[in-house]
């Protein structure tokens, strides 16, 4: 799944329907890519069965966004 809903400014409700969806439609070893604004690299509200495995910032974007990878576990 490829994502840039902003779901660290959603409402908490919201991103755990959304994140709802991720767990169900992705398999064990299913990947999420989140494209996100927020440069602190503080984690997303997303379940616990989701380890992240990469977090990049990529400055050559305007604005930069930081591209972080999800896996399911």
């Amino acid at each position: 799944i490829v994502s840039s809903l902003p779901l660290r400014s959603l409402h908490p409700a919201t991103t755990r329907a959304i994140s709802h969806q991720f767990e169900t439609l992705l398999e064990s070893d299913g990947l999420l890519v989140q494209f996100t604004y927020d440069l602190r690299g503080t984690r997303a509200r997303l379940p616990s069965c989701f380890r992240r495995v990469s977090s990049k910032i990529v400055w050559g974007n305007l604005p930069p966004a930081r591209v972080e990878v999800f896996e399911r576990e």
